[in-house]
């Protein structure tokens, strides 16, 4: 294995940290792929325009929690008069 891949050597409690941050940084990413792929099937994608954009950036960081409850729908909350 060539030296620039090879992981450096840390004391036994840094190695256990940086194992934990691979598994954050793993899940994480498996928590935006859903995200992404819950907007898409909601059709969060199709629109245009800054509120659109924050939508489906809200929607992608909610992540799996988007199949919790009810479906959030953008615009569909009324203020009392």
């Amino acid at each position: 294995m060539p030296k620039s891949l090879e992981m450096p050597q840390l004391p036994r409690i840094g190695r256990r940290w940086a194992r934990l941050g691979i598994v954050l940084a793993f899940l994480v990413l498996v928590w935006l792929v859903v995200g992404c792929f819950a907007a898409l099937q909601n059709g969060y994608f199709s629109g245009a325009g800054c509120d659109t954009a924050v939508d489906t950036a809200l929607m992608v960081v909610e992540g799996p929690l988007s199949y919790q409850g009810p479906e959030y729908l953008p615009g569909a909350c009324s203020l009392p008069d």
